[in-house]
């Protein structure tokens, strides 16, 4: 309790050592810790009779001072006065908060195909740029709009950790081009699937029609048997055609805008620093149509200058059938699908519902498609 409540260590120097200490006794202070040294003497006193004390020394013309404050209350009583240091302590509490609450960083990774600045292209059509909220972030939709802008992607995979989003784009014939200079090679899964059929024309085929795989399971091992005792090691040849299930959503307005650019362009700059990229001179207008993106200024990969180039328009907003809603969302969720791979053989079920409500259509579809679904890994 002592370290809690607030004391005092006080020293005064008096002549009269007994008649002070007996006037401090009748004002009911209580003297804790007495000693003397020399011609003065030290105590500790409760907090809420330092006023008392005090009295007491000018009346009897007594020097005194306080050497130290203890306890917790006379501590924050010392804080509350230093109202700069509060305030700051406060300021950076919100700053570290609010930091908290947006992205600062963008990693792209296992992409030496893609250039850096189209990948960027498609996550600000998302949305997402440096120093956004994160909540704003919607993962699935970067993936779809990758998949669909990128259509030679085997893998790609967007994460969001702390305040860095992570996107990794992978490249199957990128992947397959690293295995010709090796001398044995398998062949793996790129997706999940159901196997429909194996063609081998060398190796070994580790599935079957029927047998469900995930993406990285092995389906055909690049060796040949020769009898029963002995394997030769090889390259895998051959194709692993799978049954694909894409699960898709996609929603409409009843009113389509129509845009009509003007002659009126803007052209602005982003600056990149270690990953780290800000637009200088954000122009609030309906400079939003995106023109051109080009790279002005690149110091060994750490600072870069981008300029960007918009063009004015004018909106308008006309009404959209339900009908022609209907062929636009069927046609785009087709598109979605061929645009995830270019090893689609065929699309063999497609169901498509749509429901209308609040001048929107709602459109959910499966799809099941043939597709290759086969890689081929390199080992040495």
């Amino acid at each position: 309790m002592n370290s809690i409540s607030g004391r005092y260590l006080v020293c005064i120097k008096s002549g009269n050592y007994e008649k002070l200490i007996n006037l401090l006794k009748n004002a009911d202070i209580v003297l804790t810790n007495l000693s003397m040294e020399g011609d003065h003497f030290k105590l500790i006193i409760d907090e809420d009779k330092l006023e008392k004390l005090k009295a007491i020394c000018d009346k009897q013309n007594v020097g005194y001072a306080v050497l130290k404050e203890m306890g917790v209350t006379l501590l924050l009583k010392r804080i509350l006065k230093r109202k700069v240091f509060i305030t700051c302590t406060i300021l950076s509490l919100l700053f570290l908060y609010y930091s908290s609450l947006l992205l600062w960083n963008i990693k792209i990774t296992d992409n030496d195909y893609i250039k850096r600045s189209e990948v960027l292209d498609v996550l600000e059509k998302c949305g997402v740029t440096s120093f956004v909220f994160k909540n704003s972030i919607v993962t699935d939709k970067i993936t779809s709009e990758i998949y669909k802008t990128f259509g030679n992607v085997s893998f790609v995979s967007v994460d969001l950790k702390g305040s860095t989003l992570y996107v990794s784009i992978e490249d199957y014939k990128k992947k397959e081009k690293e295995t010709e200079g090796l001398p044995y090679s398998d062949i793996f899964a790129i997706k999940d699937a159901e196997i429909f059929t194996v063609i081998t024309a060398k190796g070994t085929p580790t599935v079957k029609k029927g047998i469900v795989v995930k993406a990285g399971d092995l389906l055909v091992r690049g060796e040949v048997v020769v009898n029963e005792t002995t394997r030769q090691q090889s390259k895998a040849v051959g194709k692993v055609i799978g049954k694909c299930v894409y699960y898709l959503t996609y929603e409409e307005e009843l009113e389509k805008e129509i845009r009509e650019l003007t002659e009126n362009e803007h052209t602005e700059y982003e600056i990149e620093f270690n990953r780290f990229s800000f637009k200088v001179f954000k122009y609030k207008n309906l400079f939003e149509n995106y023109e051109k993106r080009k790279e002005i200024f690149n110091f060994f990969n750490l600072i870069r200058v981008n300029q960007y180039t918009y063009q004015e328009y004018t909106k308008s907003r006309e009404e959209v059938g339900v009908e022609e809603a209907k062929i636009k969302a069927k046609e785009l969720i087709t598109k979605n699908i061929m645009m995830r791979t270019k090893k689609i053989e065929k699309i063999i079920n497609s169901k498509v519902n749509y429901v209308v409500k609040d001048k929107k259509i709602y459109v959910s579809g499966v799809i099941i498609t043939l597709e290759d679904i086969g890689i081929v890994r390199g080992r040495s």
